[in-house]
């Protein structure tokens, strides 16, 4: 089960960073397996995370 952020929460006093290391083709991989998991799981990255980071 996929819990959605809801607008109407409180906000949370944790500050979640998703790191992804390694350039090049390294990071295409890890791009591709986030692209899987958004459609897999019907969502946005980007809708869990204070910041998203990479090399």
């Amino acid at each position: 089960m996929v819990h959605s952020p809801l607008p109407s929460a409180p906000k949370s006093e944790t500050f979640k960073v998703l790191s992804i290391d390694g350039g090049g083709i390294k990071g295409l991989y890890s791009a591709r397996i986030l692209e899987h998991f958004e459609e897999r799981f019907n969502c946005h990255i980007a809708d869990y995370f204070d910041l998203i980071c990479g090399t």
